[in-house]
């Protein structure tokens, strides 16, 4: 739809990244854009408006960069999992057309999501990413149709499929309180077991797994915090000049307990919202807010206890 119409490599980025958006959506706003008069970036500027209009009324999440595979400073040696992930890498490139369903699991912001990312584009295959709210339905068997439609759709493009929020359908059968939820667990897990592709779940709450769902996954990777190393390593990533003063700020950083690669892409955020020049004990003071906001394990909660 967008032929000819000599698109930024920022645009570009950014338009392949709206994992949300359908071809209608495309179309209608490259329409738009051929209608445009005024200069190459106004044009571009009403595509992408147009763009993002559609998605705010359809309740669409936009996707502002994927977990910065695209200047390079994404690396797996800043994920923590219990397995050897360059060696899982290194095998699905050798055998692109492997089937099977992994499930990864852990806390938010562990890299998870931008492992599949990274996976479907050193494969290479498209990814196809849905979330839960895309699939469940408050219709009596409509859920169930929509599961079948997405393993239809991935095995016909070819593509890496994954599940967020998996666990919105995969939990105990035993506690359901409605048959519904029984027949969409069900319906996934046959889906799963048919589908001859790739198939990736990603939950944070991985203990409420029904125990024959767990089965059917090839493997489980858990995700965990960053090591004492690890958070180093990342600090430095991000804050270059911290690497000459290790003296200063190493071991202020090695003992912010919690600390996830999300962290860091936040705290980025915040500079880029905000037009901020952090230092060193600037970026401390701001990670260490955000593994303030977590609860992590062993640690006590705040409330009534039993006496």
């Amino acid at each position: 739809h967008l032929k000819g119409q000599r698109l930024s490599a920022k645009a570009r980025r950014y338009l392949v990244q709206q994992d949300q958006i359908s071809p209608a959506q495309i179309e209608k706003a490259a329409r738009v854009m051929r209608l445009t008069t005024g200069s190459k970036s106004q044009r571009e500027a009403n595509l992408l408006r147009t763009l993002e209009n559609s998605m705010a009324l359809l309740g669409q999440e936009t996707v502002e960069q994927v977990r910065c595979l695209e200047d390079g400073a994404y690396s797996l040696d800043y994920l923590n999992p219990d397995c050897d992930i360059h060696r899982l890498v290194a095998q699905l490139k050798e055998s692109p057309d492997a089937a099977g369903a992994i499930c990864f699991y852990g806390p938010p912001g562990t890299g998870k999501t931008a492992l599949a990312y990274y996976l479907a584009r050193s494969i290479p295959k498209p990814l196809m990413l849905r979330h839960a709210s895309d699939i469940l339905s408050p219709y009596v068997g409509e859920t169930e149709q929509r599961i079948a439609e997405l393993f239809r759709e991935a095995r016909d493009a070819d593509a890496l499929l994954l599940l967020d929020e998996a666990d919105s359908f995969l939990r105990e059968r035993s506690g359901a309180k409605n048959s519904w939820e029984v027949t969409a667990t069900n319906e996934l897990l046959t889906q799963m077991e048919r589908f001859d592709g790739l198939f990736i779940c990603s939950t944070n709450l991985m203990q409420h797994f029904d125990t024959a769902s767990l089965r059917r996954f090839t493997l489980k990777i858990k995700f965990d915090y960053l090591t004492s190393a690890q958070r180093w390593q990342l600090f430095c990533a991000h804050v270059p000049r911290a690497a000459a003063h290790a003296d200063r700020w190493q071991s202020r950083v090695e003992q912010l307990r919690g600390l996830v690669p999300g962290d860091f892409a936040t705290v980025g955020r915040q500079v880029a919202l905000l037009n901020l020049r952090l230092t060193p004990d600037d970026w401390i003071t701001r990670l260490a807010q955000e593994c303030a906001a977590k609860r992590l394990p062993g640690q006590s909660t705040i409330g009534f206890v039993r006496s």
